[in-house]
């Protein structure tokens, strides 16, 4: 493990070049000094970088999306037993005649 540290859930990438792309399981610090040099407003995703104040590190538990007071309820689904079918006669329009 190096002397760089990303924060949790950060993957670095640089335009056009995918061996530069790296998380915290292959952070070296030759690719962390690469990303810093080439972007310097960077290290907001750094939670350790050597020779600086520890950035500290707030983990935000998930939210819970559907209060509890919310329940899904299933769709009613009608009771069909009792239809009567009836035949249905369709309409018949006047023809229209030549004169």
């Amino acid at each position: 493990m190096g002397n760089y540290l990303l924060k949790p859930g950060v993957l670095l990438q640089a335009f056009g070049d995918a061996s530069k792309t790296c998380t915290n399981a292959n952070l070296t610090d030759e690719l962390a000094q690469w990303h810093l040099s080439q972007c310097p407003e960077k290290a907001k995703y750094f939670a350790r970088i050597p020779g600086t104040q520890a950035t500290p590190v707030r983990v935000v538990p998930p939210v819970n999306i559907v209060p509890p007071e919310i329940r899904i309820v299933p769709p009613v689904i009608p009771d069909i037993t009792n239809i009567v079918e009836e035949k249905i006669e369709p309409v018949k329009k006047p023809r229209k005649t030549k004169k």
